[in-house]
């Protein structure tokens, strides 16, 4: 088998599908554009999905370099020297391909399901059994239609075990998944109620999880789990079923000998002998993952004294890439809970995203146990660096220093992580974008904390993964063809206006929305290159939004020949702006009767191209207004009809804000603006159940002490103990942005699980919470709002909003940018 090259006849072979062009060779697959370098070496899949045809970004590719496509339909305007496999459905080829690929390596490969835990298993096993196997697995969670045979077609000679996870929205899935994978033995790792909404009920989603075990010799999972055992016998497993629990009817049974709350030790029961167990957490969820992996190890026969050895160096893996701020205009990439080819690739790719740096540079590893030559290994990545714009690399480890012409671009050697902390004052990291990648015995965390910029230890932790999966949420409602504009003003509603559009920029937004033109030029100078709106524009800032190609919001006569006398000085080209008009909110707009004087105006004035009719609806979200906003629409409507017919052309309406595309469909129009529902807010200001939590504000306990009963607590006394109590210190305050109304009781935060209550009043650096009988230390993580509280809920204690408390978190607060 030969895993260094593929080819375009194989692929025709396989699937039985005819090739117009001459045969290609390729090394990987691709079904996203964006992410495209070194494109002689790919093959491009366009994929259709219900909001995107890959047949658009097929000339985008080609422009790339890439000449190998698998397509349903070639494209219109020739391509030289391009090839092409025509297949009705690229996806079901691109999966049998996988499926062939799989079975030509004769690979033992475990499979993975199951609602959480997935990748954590997957990655623990990977750290377990790794010193004794060359191991293949996907790529952080590449665990769906589309991520399972990419990663299978990673399989190499030299792999010894394959470790997958499969994940499942839809019915039918699973057995797809299956047939690529194919797995000799299994994990069902938890049962829960994700991606719970596409089946009639939680049996019907286990069921389905389970054919991917049809075939496996053996498959582990928790005991008490009992629907997974009869879901097992509904497909008719014929295999082993082997257990863990903390019964006796589990094979392996389990028993807790000492807890802390940092650590656990474990009695195992394995047949007719036992041993002890330390774990190094003591959650729940991380002791059954790591159950899970001590049985897949007492199944394979390894010693107890390896297995309680290794299980004690686990570590909870930081299962996502964050960007964190640095010192001297750096931005730090951490992504260092683990360091392979195929994920070096990922992580380069999200680097050379990175826009506003004057270099980009990779603190890279040793590349451990991959089975390849070292030089081969090496020469490998360089050409990954090369082909994604990396300007240097710094080398730890004493064999990739060994290597350093290899890696084709200027490279440090240190022998250890401890040796480039040793050095770190004297290297110049100055406005660069620096990625960490690194095996987890090189520790490259203590390089990030070296280099992060100093702030205290509260933090808004903002996930791109899930506001993306609020984008496409919305995306899913409107009707296909209409445009959207997200909102990321006020600094991207407090989480980061530059590091959001840079998100939104990628998943092909249309417009963005911000409100003044300071905060377009920031994003013009962070490379944003997408259209933005500036919705409320200063005359005196005109020359500045012209010079950045920002596009102003008019709603006056007077700014509109403010505007038409800056465009005379500074340029004859055509301008795209946009007409508000007013509606009902009575706030900024034309009216009726200065409306057809703003179009005369601009129908003479071939320097002005109306590119957007806009309004607002002032209480879409109110049920009781329904028919104002109805009047709203009407309105607008006929507002835009008379702009159409005094201009001649055909402007994009757009009056939906959040509420109003979910509450009314008429709204939609040409194009919708998406506000707080990208952060996980619907309508009436509440949590979506479709909707992901974006942003989790969060903090640390400072200092934990007793208080007796008729002390006091805070500033003027407010809150006096009743009784003795545990109270504890956490570092933010209303400095930060906490509401000082959340003070004696209002609000709540989270403590290892428990609802601790503020105490006294809410101090400018400091909020002190009651955590007597809860089991907590100093140092322990607080969650002051996020998955619990939510942010709707603890507005709702402050007698706010959720758009003033998010928007209100103070810039002395970090933002970490965490992308899974």
């Amino acid at each position: 088998m030969n895993t260094e090259r593929f080819s375009l006849k194989e692929l025709c072979v396989v699937a039985d599908a005819s090739m117009l062009g001459e045969n290609k060779f390729f090394r990987r697959l691709t079904t996203d554009s964006r992410t495209i370098t070194g494109g002689e070496d790919m093959c491009f899949v366009a994929l259709k999905t219900g909001r995107h045809d890959g047949h658009t970004y097929v000339e985008e590719a080609y422009r790339k370099g890439v000449r190998a496509f698998i397509v349903s339909q070639t494209p219109a305007t020739p391509l030289p020297d391009a090839s092409f496999v025509v297949a009705e459905n690229p996806l079901a080829l691109l999966q049998l391909f996988a499926a062939n690929h799989r079975e030509k390596s004769g690979l033992k490969i475990i499979g993975i399901t199951g609602s959480n835990g997935k990748t954590i298993v997957k990655e623990w096993l990977h750290q377990l059994l790794s010193p004794d196997h060359k191991i293949v697995r996907n790529p952080r969670s590449f665990n769906s239609q589309i991520g399972v045979p990419l990663s299978v077609l990673n399989i190499e000679d030299t792999d010894e075990l394959g470790i997958f996870e499969a994940g499942i929205s839809l019915p039918g899935e699973m057995a797809k998944l299956a047939a690529i994978l194919h797995p000799n033995e299994g994990i069902f790792t938890h049962v829960g109620n994700a991606h719970l909404e596409n089946f009639t009920s939680q049996t019907q989603l286990i069921t389905e999880k389970c054919a991917l075990f049809e075939h496996c010799e053996r498959v582990f999972y928790r005991a008490d789990q009992f629907d997974i055992r009869a879901a097992l016998n509904e497909n008719k497993f014929r295999g082993e079923h082997i257990t863990w629990g903390f019964d006796g009817d589990a094979d392996m049974r389990v028993a807790r000998v000492t807890s802390t709350s940092t650590e656990q030790v474990m009695k195992i029961h394995w047949k007719n002998s036992s041993f002890e167990c330390p774990l190094p957490f003591s959650d729940q969820a991380s002791i059954a993952n790591a159950m899970t992996c001590v049985l897949v190890m007492l199944q394979r026969e390894y010693p107890w004294s390896v297995i309680a050895e290794r299980i004690s160096h686990l570590r909870h893996i930081q299962m996502r890439m964050e960007r964190i701020e640095g010192w001297n205009g750096t931005r730090l990439i951490s992504d260092v809970y683990n360091n392979d080819l195929h994920a070096l690739e990922l992580a380069v790719e999200e680097l050379r995203r990175e826009r506003g740096v004057e270099k980009r540079m990779v603190v890279l590893s040793d590349i451990l146990q991959t089975g390849i030559d070292s030089k081969v290994l090496y020469s490998r990545v360089g050409k990954l660096l090369l082909d994604h714009d990396v300007d240097a690399v710094m080398a730890v480890g004493t064999e990739i220093g060994q290597y350093l012409t290899e890696l084709r671009v200027p490279a440090r050697a240190f022998d250890s992580t401890e040796a480039m902390l040793n050095a770190l004052n004297e290297l110049d990291f100055s406005n660069a974008a620096i990625l960490f990648k690194g095996a987890r015995s090189f520790a490259f965390e203590r390089l990030v904390r070296a280099l992060q910029r100093k702030a205290h230890a509260t933090v808004l932790e903002v996930n791109l993964n899930n506001l993306v999966a609020n984008l496409n949420h919305y995306r899913a409602t409107i009707p296909k063809g209409t445009r959207l504009m997200a909102m990321v003003k006020a600094f991207g509603y407090g989480t980061g206006g530059a590091e959001i559009a840079e998100a939104l920029e990628f998943n092909r937004i249309d417009y963005l929305g911000v409100a003044y033109v300071d905060e377009g030029v920031a994003l013009r100078k962070a490379g944003i290159r997408t259209p933005i709106m500036v919705m409320n524009p200063d005359a005196g800032t005109f020359h500045q939004l012209v010079a950045h190609n920002l596009e102003p919001e008019i709603y006056s006569l007077h700014q509109l020949k403010a505007f038409q006398a800056v465009l005379a000085q500074k340029t004859s080209k055509t301008y795209n702006i946009h007409l508000k008009v007013d509606t009902g909110m009575h706030r900024l707009g034309f009216e009726d009767h200065n409306w057809q004087l703003a179009l005369d105006a601009i129908a003479g004035d071939k320097r002005l191209k109306v590119v957007t009719v806009l309004s607002h609806l002032a209480a879409a979200d109110n049920p009781d207004h329904d028919a104002f906003t109805r009047k709203q629409i009407a309105d607008f409507n006929a507002m835009a009809d008379l702009a159409n017919r005094t201009l001649g052309y055909h402007s994009i309406r757009h009056i939906a804000n959040t509420a109003g595309i979910q509450r009314f469909p008429e709204a939609r129009m040409d194009m919708v603006r998406l506000g707080i529902g990208l952060y996980g807010i619907e309508s009436g200001n509440q949590e979506g159940k479709n909707l992901a939590t974006v942003a989790q504000f969060k903090s640390t306990i400072s200092q934990i002490r007793m208080v007796k009963k008729g002390d006091s607590v805070g500033y003027n006394r407010s809150f006096v103990a009743e009784k003795d109590r545990q109270i504890a210190t956490i570092p933010v305050g209303y400095a930060d942005g906490l509401m000082r109304s959340l003070s004696n009781g209002n609000g709540w935060v989270n403590v290892n699980g428990e609802k601790a209550v503020y105490v006294g009043r809410v101090c400018m650096d400091m909020i002190m919470v009651d955590v007597t009988d809860i089991a907590v230390n100093e140092g322990d993580e607080v969650t002051l709002f996020g998955d619990a509280p939510t942010l709707n809920e603890l507005a709702t204690l402050a007698g706010t909003i959720p758009y003033e408390l998010l928007a209100g978190i103070s810039h002395r607060v970090k933002r970490i940018f965490v992308k899974e």
